[in-house]
Formats: C-alpha cells, structure tokens, sequence
C-alpha cells in the first residue's frame, strides 16, 4: 500500500512539472509570436532603417544598400555626398538645438532635390548626408548635386542660410575596384570643396 502511495505521488509530481513544463513553453510560444510580429512588422523594420531627425534613411541602411551594391552591378550607379558647412559654430553660438534645425534644413534641401526620382537619401553622419544614384551619366549626377546646393539656397529656417560642400562621382571600372573607391572620390571633391 506505501509504494502505491509513494508511486502515485511520483506520478502526481512528474505530472504536475508535466503541466509547469507545457505552461513554460505556451508562454515562449506566445511571447515568440509578439516579438516576431514586431520585428516582422514594416513600421518598426522602417524605423531601425531611418534617421529620427531627419527621415532619411540610417546609416545602418547606408551600409546595408552599399553591401548590395558591391554584390550586385555596381556600373549602374553613382554617389553624391554632401557635407553641412558650419554647423559646430552653430552648435557653439546658438545652441544645439538651432544646430539640429540647420541637420533638418541640409535634409529638406536633399529631400527636395530628390522629389520625382527614385534616388536614396541618407544621413550618414552628424552632419553628413549622402545620396545614392541609379542608372544616371555623370552629367545627370553632376545636375542632380547642382539641385540640392539650389535647394540648400532656398532653405534658412530658423534664420540659418544652409551651406554645405558637395562631391560626386559615378562607378567607373578603370578608376575603382569597388564602389567604395567611388565614394571615396565623391568624398576627395567633397572635401576640396569644403577648402
């Protein structure tokens, strides 16, 4: 009669860590299931994808789309990079807030520069931008660059002029290996602008 008792208990306990167990695993299941609706979910992949200031794309996706770019054929297309001049006098004399107005204003000129092209905008760094171009010559990429400084013209809010140096160039088979030596030449006339 004891190893009745004895046995039975046994089996109450391996049933009872039986349902812990299946509870255990429910719970994962479902907290599974919430993660990956939103991780899977396109408001949230856009916003790992985007800047918060100025709604261009990250850096993240900078990298991402150059990684591609390098798989791919890289003869299609070109880059345009751009540099905000000034913004740590800005950020010195006016605040950083006014500094962030002046990232928000380089971003309009780029955005608005784009408008009617499928052209990629990004903000690569504090105050540098680059825009990647697509199945364009090198003097459609030099008119587009010469778009946004027209557009940087028309934008001062916040009572800040935008000035910024702008360098570009187009994947050019005898002159780069990759499109990386692209956008280092886009960044060589960007900087000799700045001078």
């Amino acid at each position: 009669y004891r190893i009745k008792i004895q046995i039975s208990k046994a089996v109450q306990r391996c049933i009872k860590s039986a349902h812990i167990g299946i509870m255990c695993c429910l719970i994962s299941v479902r907290f599974s299931m919430a993660i990956f609706k939103r991780i899977s979910n396109p408001l949230y992949q856009d916003m790992s994808n985007t800047d918060t200031l100025t709604g261009l794309k990250n850096k993240n996706s900078f990298t991402v789309d150059m990684h591609n770019i390098e798989s791919g054929n890289q003869s299609r297309y070109a880059i345009v990079t751009v540099d905000l001049n000034g913004l740590k006098n800005i950020n010195d004399s006016r605040g950083h807030q006014m500094g962030d107005i002046y990232i928000q204003n380089g971003a309009d000129a780029i955005r608005k520069a784009m408008e009617g092209t499928d052209f990629i905008g990004y903000r690569v760094g504090g105050d540098e931008f680059s825009v990647v171009l697509k199945d364009c010559d090198i003097d459609m990429v030099k008119n587009f660059a010469d778009r946004i400084a027209r557009m940087a013209d028309s934008i001062n809010r916040g009572g800040i002029k935008t000035s910024m140096s702008i360098g570009y160039a187009k994947f050019n088979a005898e002159k780069d290996r990759n499109f990386s030596m692209t956008m280092e030449r886009a960044d060589a006339m960007m900087y000799e602008n700045k001078r």
